[in-house]
C-alpha cells in the first residue's frame, strides 16, 4: 500500500495539445516530481483510437491515463472511484464548461476541487488544493 496521495483527474487528455490538456500535464508532472502523489486521469475531449489505459515511460504506475469519450460517463466515474479510492477528485476544465459531476451522489469520501483554465484561477485553485490537502493530512495524523 502506497503512502502517496492518490488524485483522480477528469479533463482533456493530459498528453493532448489542447490548452487544458497541456495545463493538466504541467500540474500533474509538477506534483509527481515531489514523489508524494499518484494520478489516475480520465483523458477526454478527443477521439481515441483505443481506450486501453496508458502509462508514460517517465512515471509508470504513478500516472495512469484512461482515454474516455467526452469526459467519461457517471457510471465510469463511479467505477473508477470505487476501484482506485482516490484521496482527491479534481476536474480540470475550460472556463464555463462542466461535466455534470456536481450532481452525482458518490459513496466514497474524498477532497473535491475544480481547476478552471486561466492563469490566475488555475494558480489560485492549485494553491488551494495543495493547502487544503496539507491541512487534511495534518488533521488525519492526530
Amino acid at each position: 500500500m502506497s503512502d502517496k496521495i492518490k488524485v483522480f483527474t477528469i479533463g482533456d487528455h493530459p498528453l493532448s495539445p489542447s490548452g487544458v490538456g497541456t495545463q493538466t500535464r504541467y500540474i500533474i508532472e509538477g506534483l509527481l516530481k515531489t514523489g508524494k502523489y499518484q494520478f489516475v486521469s480520465f483523458g477526454g475531449a478527443i477521439k481515441h483510437p483505443d481506450h486501453n489505459p496508458q502509462k508514460t515511460e517517465a512515471w509508470g504506475e504513478d500516472w495512469i491515463i484512461w482515454p474516455v469519450d467526452g469526459y467519461g460517463s457517471q457510471d465510469q466515474v463511479r467505477a473508477m472511484i470505487g476501484q482506485q479510492r482516490p484521496d482527491i477528485l479534481c476536474r480540470i476544465l475550460a472556463f464555463m464548461s462542466g461535466f455534470g459531476l456536481s450532481k452525482m451522489k458518490l459513496d466514497h469520501k474524498f477532497q473535491w476541487c475544480t481547476i478552471m483554465s486561466g492563469t490566475i484561477t488555475l494558480i489560485q485553485n492549485l494553491i488551494n488544493l495543495i493547502m487544503h490537502q496539507m491541512i487534511m493530512w495534518l488533521v488525519s495524523q492526530n
